[in-house]
């Protein structure tokens, strides 16, 4: 028979000889009475539940009783009546370091603007739900400012992420400073003109993926882009590619991929990888068709053969086309995520330099409405594919990208709620999208042992909601209570106004 921490006595009146009750009364406990939990395995409701957590852990989950209590004060009581309690919501795929809407450079001259950014982030997130994040690529600091709060969702990360030298993001930074802004560049033997301070010894994949494992990461990051279709950068060698996925399976880090083409997706589906960290929306020669062609079918059937996962991340398409959206910023959602100045900062003139710069990579004169049709097309076939890979048994993992880039349309936590909206779009199933959302993330990350579902022994990191998720996919903005930790959080208390 399993045993429990004496707490559990003092809580349930049940009479075990030998606890020390005073000594474990000092801890606050929490009893969740007849609440329907959500089974994130099954997709079952289980009705007329009470929910017991202490030291913010889940310690039972049994059929309702009725409020049982020490009589000392210290448990904390919901009535859960009506009510649906889910797992803390995980979002695999997000960038701490990142600001929606605004440059480092811009960051660095607001710099009241960036502050008050950094310290609402990890509170939106928790306003949508997100009790865990990943961030794929980060460094250091980033982290530890996320989190430097009292709230905040609990942060894993990828470290740093294997760069080639010369290739995708590396060539949105001056030469003579990419080694300092990324240190996990590799370097590439095809070269003659090597980028400054990059060397074969200190560059090498071998180094690079321990110094991600020394970071203390779960998983690794890496990228094959070569311009989003137009053949623009390099990208690594078969050989490379091969040596990054031993590396990291010696280490025992999950391998990711910033991947969004065919291109791209056979390379990686050749030389082995753990999950596409995009959907599949650059069809590369394919373009011109309508409807998903049997080649890149070919190429999601071996994917799903070969288990390899896929992130949604279809609002890395959809922000895009949401800033030729002239509502899109007055958005209630966007008042509770944002700090006041910063959303007036997106709303003047100078908040619209990325859509701006969006637009001359379109022929001259093309509209603002084509532009976004263009856009639209290409998030269209994102979720062809998805829905294909999906239907089909494939593994998908949640993650929204937030913020893909400076993007004033990738607000954290909101973003993580429009894609679980999207998702529903494409056709996948509500409890398949809460199973992605939380058990599937938690599995892909090796974190089921304390998060992903609602049972003994996990993280009590959990949400309230007033509406079944399994009903309406709008129930996700129907939170009443976030529990992190343990802790109970008021939802307006995370609001930025």
């Amino acid at each position: 028979m399993k045993r429990y921490p004496c707490f559990f006595v003092m809580l349930l009146a049940v009479f075990i000889t030998g606890c020390d009750v005073a000594e474990k009364s000092k801890n606050d406990n929490l009893i969740i009475t007849n609440v329907s939990v959500i089974d994130s395995r099954s997709g079952a409701v289980l009705e007329n539940r009470d929910v017991i957590v202490f030291a913010g852990k889940i310690i039972e989950v049994r059929d309702s009783r009725g409020i049982a209590t020490s009589g000392n004060g210290k448990e904390k009581i919901i009535d859960g009546t009506g009510k649906f309690l889910t797992p803390g919501l995980i979002d695999g795929h997000v960038h701490t370091g990142s600001m929606a809407g605004m440059s480092f450079a811009q960051g660095e001259e607001y710099g009241d603007l960036s502050k008050a950014y950094f310290v609402q982030q990890p509170k939106s997130y928790l306003y949508f739900g997100f009790t865990t994040v990943v961030d794929m690529n980060g460094s250091p600091d980033s982290f530890e400012r996320f989190a430097r709060g009292t709230l905040h969702p609990d942060l894993f990360h990828c470290g740093q992420a294997l760069i080639l030298e010369d290739g995708y993001p590396a060539v949105f930074v001056p030469r003579d400073v990419r080694r300092y802004v990324f240190p996990n560049q590799l370097y590439d033997n095809r070269k003659k003109d090597h980028t400054p301070g990059i060397s074969a010894d200190r560059n090498s994949v071998k180094k690079a993926v321990a110094r991600v494992k020394d970071s203390g990461a779960i998983c690794v990051k890496t990228f094959h882009e070569d311009g989003f279709s137009r053949s623009l950068w390099p990208v690594p060698s078969e050989d490379m590619l091969t040596e990054i996925r031993a590396e990291s399976r010696q280490q025992n880090l999950k391998l990711l991929v910033h991947a969004n083409s065919y291109e791209s997706y056979q390379a990686m589906i050749k030389n082995g990888t753990d999950a596409m960290a995009h959907g599949l929306w650059n069809w590369d020669r394919f373009a011109a068709e309508d409807i998903l062609p049997p080649e890149l079918k070919y190429l999601l059937d071996k994917m799903i053969n070969q288990g390899i996962a896929q992130f949604s991340t279809l609002q890395t398409m959809a922000g895009l086309t949401d800033l030729f959206d002239g509502n899109y910023l007055d958005r209630k959602a966007l008042e509770m995520t944002l700090p006041p100045a910063y959303l007036d900062w997106l709303k003047s003139p100078k908040g619209s330099w990325y859509k701006e710069s969006l637009i001359q990579d379109y022929p001259a004169g093309m509209s603002e409405n084509d532009i976004r049709k263009r856009l639209e097309n290409v998030l269209n076939r994102g979720q062809q594919t998805q829905k294909y890979f999906y239907e089909r048994g494939g593994m998908v993992l949640f993650g929204s990208d937030t913020p893909s880039a400076p993007v004033a349309t990738n607000i954290p936590g909101y973003n993580g709620y429009l894609e679980l909206r999207r998702m529903a779009e494409t056709g996948i199933s509500l409890p398949d999208i809460l199973k992605s959302a939380t058990l599937n993330n938690a599995r892909f990350f090796g974190l089921e042992k304390n998060l992903g579902t609602i049972e003994a022994g996990k993280t009590a990191n959990m949400l309230l909601l007033s509406e079944n998720p399994l009903q309406r996919i709008e129930a996700y903005n129907k939170i009443d209570l976030v529990i992190l930790r343990g802790r109970v959080i008021d939802r307006e208390n995370l609001a930025a106004r």
